[in-house]
């Protein structure tokens, strides 16, 4: 038992480790590395899931499977890329059973707090450096202080009417599984800030009439518990929103490579250009990274009669380091510094 445990955290440490040096060094999660990992994996998981693990198999298949969901809702969401969220499925199917935490689904979602918890210092610290530089921060004064604390109200009331909801509806299930529904909580939070049609006017009201509604009905009462989810969701929501303007870098034109992304003042300056294949999606998330092509294009624009030397990108942040880091310092943490 213990040799084939052993021998799937090796693969976890020598697959991630391999995906993490690509991600560095070209930007991108190896397809050949993730399946052929992928087809080890599921080799020496049901070896141990047959001979060795039953008994935890079912609460390992439900947590991984809804990891995996989240995983690919993150990059619909645009959050990272295809690859990064293949890495993750990969590192979740070489997690032995046996350190999944039966009756809860936690271990669903432990995972992210081990890769978002890191990122996000990392991008706080990073960007308190990048002030003291005094870097040049890409939207101060876009927005005003006034409008975000509209945003932040509204979405504290969207969350506290899907939790009220889920309460109602799910009583045992939230009560049991505490820390997963909270963990969507703080994933509804973020998707309310980041959407246009959650922000408006009468979305907003709809939710706090579903709140007036219940109250009425005696299914919610106001309260502050969980009173640190709302401050964390608060406080992450207002740091990120600060660190958000250091999360850009201005570089030559020409050194625009494949796979970068270009902030939505770039590609709106491209419409007035008449050069093919410039990219012309202003979003700003893994969907938008540039194909070789555009890339290309982006370099023959610079000597166009609208161009310009330089252009404001994103700085992407190595997801398949973090997840690789993430899910390891999980496994120690898990075992108590022990793998096995």
């Amino acid at each position: 038992m213990k040799a084939v445990e052993g021998a799937l955290l090796l693969l976890m440490l020598v697959l991630g480790s391999v995906c993490a040096v690509q991600d560095l060094r070209r930007g991108i999660v190896p397809n050949r590395c993730i399946a052929l990992g992928g087809i080890a994996a599921c080799a020496l998981q049901g070896v141990s899931l047959i001979c060795f693990s039953r008994d935890f198999t079912l609460w390992w298949l439900v947590n991984m499977l809804l990891g995996d969901a989240l995983a690919v809702c993150l990059y619909a969401a645009g959050l990272w890329a295809a690859g990064d969220a293949k890495l993750f499925m990969l590192m979740f199917l070489c997690v032995p059973a046996r350190l999944i935490e039966p009756y809860t689904l936690s271990c669903a979602v432990i995972p992210y707090c081990f890769i978002f918890v890191p990122a996000f210092f990392f991008i706080l610290a990073d960007s308190f450096i990048q002030a003291l530089r005094r870097s040049e921060r890409f939207d101060a004064g876009s927005r005003s202080s006034l409008r975000d604390i509209k945003g932040f109200l509204a979405v504290m009331v969207e969350m506290t009417a899907w939790q009220a909801l889920s309460c109602a509806a799910f009583p045992s299930f939230w009560e049991e599984n505490a820390f997963f529904a909270s963990a969507l909580m703080m994933v509804l939070a973020y998707a309310c800030s980041g959407r246009a049609f959650l922000q408006r006017g009468f979305v907003i009201a709809l939710h706090a009439l579903s709140l007036g509604v219940m109250a009425v009905m005696g299914v919610w009462r106001f309260s502050a518990a969980p009173w640190w989810m709302v401050g964390v969701t608060l406080l992450c929501l207002a740091a990120g929103r600060w660190a958000s303007g250091y999360n850009y870098r201005r570089i030559p034109t020409n050194q625009v490579r494949e796979g970068m992304i270009l902030s939505a003042g770039a590609v709106l300056s491209f419409r007035m250009s008449h050069v093919k294949e410039l990219p012309q999606d202003p979003r700003e998330d893994m969907k938008a990274r540039l194909t070789k092509a555009q890339a290309q294009a982006v370099r023959r624009w610079e000597k166009s009669k609208h161009g310009k030397d330089t252009v404001v990108i994103l700085r992407k942040l190595p997801f398949a380091v973090l997840i690789s880091a993430g899910f390891m310092g999980w496994i120690l943490v898990r075992t108590g510094g022990l793998f096995i």
